[in-house]
């Protein structure tokens, strides 16, 4: 729902680059694509969460949160052509999916690890 508000309610910053699609001078990705690609994520892992439990192999799973944040992503920047105060962008687009993607991979990367407790010992 935030990003839905995020996306096609709000008007956007009064200032805007003139080159939004480059490297910032620090060799980082501009501010406005760092959001996106984190909102993304945490929608993400939001999906997974959602569909933990699900009987599903891990690789549909996988393609199907995927699938269904980067479509909303897709549909959002879609929404904004018709915003007279917003700009579509597939720049914004990539950094969605590059967001959704990190952390679907980290949703994987998790159900394979151990956690072991910090400054726990065992005691026979």
């Amino acid at each position: 729902m935030l990003i839905c508000y995020w996306s096609l309610v709000t008007a956007p910053p009064a200032v805007v680059p003139t080159r939004p699609s480059t490297l910032t001078t620090s060799g980082s990705l501009p501010a406005s694509h760092q959001r996106h690609a984190t909102a993304y994520a945490a929608l993400t892992v939001a999906l997974a969460y959602a569909i933990a439990d699900r009987t599903r192999p891990p690789a549909h799973k996988a393609l199907l949160v995927f699938s269904i944040a980067t479509g909303y992503g897709a549909v959002m920047e879609f929404g904004q052509v018709f915003q007279p105060d917003r700009v579509a962008s597939l720049v914004d687009m990539v950094a969605n999916t590059i967001g959704s993607a990190v952390a679907l991979s980290w949703y994987h990367l998790e159900q394979r690890a151990q956690f072991i407790p910090v400054g726990r010992e065992k005691r026979a």
